[in-house]
């Protein structure tokens, strides 16, 4: 988890210089990095839990994988360990000097208290783990264009994205962003951590505002669309119009945020009009795609049942 959150604020930082960074973007990967349906939490569908004599292991994959009990039940884990302090983990985080071994210090002892004891052994009866199964590339491609659109000026928030699979069965809405909303505020923890942060502020004169990062934590989230896919037949011309009419309105807004760029006259204005409708147009591919490949599949049930 350490490894991952300097990883993501270090790339957030590269991305904004020469701006600083701010509070509210470091909470904010704070906030997702448990998330396995994020891409900050895209490392815990990686994680493969695997016995090692009497103890369970992580073993980090290639491929990021199908979230099933194994990668939710390592999520809930990692939501245990940052619990109520996301603030004092995105302090930490607001100073370039943390090196990952304070973070893991803080994290694991000093906010959780998740390392002072050993693990138990594993159960001699324990039933042996789910496989670890590799999500589809092209699905995978398309939650992260998906995310990408969304932090474009929130063109995403409104599509909903359907799975091939998902084309294929009955399926309920699907579930919101699994972040909580925390009302309490957090309250100051006192630790030799924390007093070498407070050390290492005042020699650069760094200050982490706490009332920036607090209001971060109650800004709205974006919300995961689902749908419910009633039958193959039925709902083949309703998926197809619904598709098409969310292409409709990405390509729509690609088109606004073009003019609006244009007339703006800023280079970095011009590149993301280009990004925004080259994403929406992949976007359109896909599920054009996917349409004609659920119209087959209908048209080969009519013709098994003649």
């Amino acid at each position: 988890m350490a490894k991952n959150l300097l990883k993501d604020v270090k790339k957030q930082r590269e991305a904004t210089a020469p701006k600083k960074l701010s509070e509210y973007s470091i909470i904010e990967i704070v906030e997702k990095i448990c998330n396995p349906d994020r891409l900050e939490g895209e490392w815990i569908a990686k994680q493969d839990i695997v016995e090692d004599g009497t103890k369970l292991k992580l073993v980090e994959q290639e491929a990021v994988g199908e979230c099933g009990t194994e990668c939710r039940t390592i999520a809930r884990a990692c939501e245990e360990v940052i619990g109520d302090s996301d603030t004092d983990v995105a302090e930490a985080l607001f100073r370039e000097s943390t090196k990952r071994a304070q973070l893991s210090k803080l994290l694991c002892y000093e906010l959780s208290g998740a390392c002072k004891r050993k693990p138990p052994p594993v159960p001699k009866d324990r039933p042996a783990g789910e496989e670890f199964q590799p999500k589809d590339s092209k699905d995978l491609e398309v939650e992260r264009l998906m995310q990408e659109m969304q932090g474009m000026g929130g063109m995403g928030g409104g599509m909903e994205m359907f799975k091939r699979d998902e084309m294929m069965k009955k399926m309920g809405m699907g579930a919101g962003d699994d972040d909580d909303e925390d009302d309490d505020e957090d309250e100051d923890f006192t630790s030799p951590m924390k007093e070498h942060f407070a050390e290492d502020d005042a020699k650069n004169g760094l200050k982490f505002d706490k009332k920036s990062a607090e209001d971060a934590k109650s800004a709205p989230k974006d919300a995961a669309s689902g749908s419910t896919l009633a039958d193959l037949t039925d709902s083949a011309k309703e998926v197809f119009d619904t598709a098409s009419s969310k292409a409709k309105e990405a390509l729509d807004s690609a088109v606004e945020v073009g003019k609006s760029a244009a007339d703006a006259l800023t280079k970095q204005a011009h590149q993301a009009a280009e990004v925004i409708g080259e994403k929406a147009g992949q976007v359109g591919e896909y599920i054009s795609d996917w349409v004609s490949s659920l119209q087959g599949k209908k048209d080969e049930a009519k013709s098994a049942e003649l």
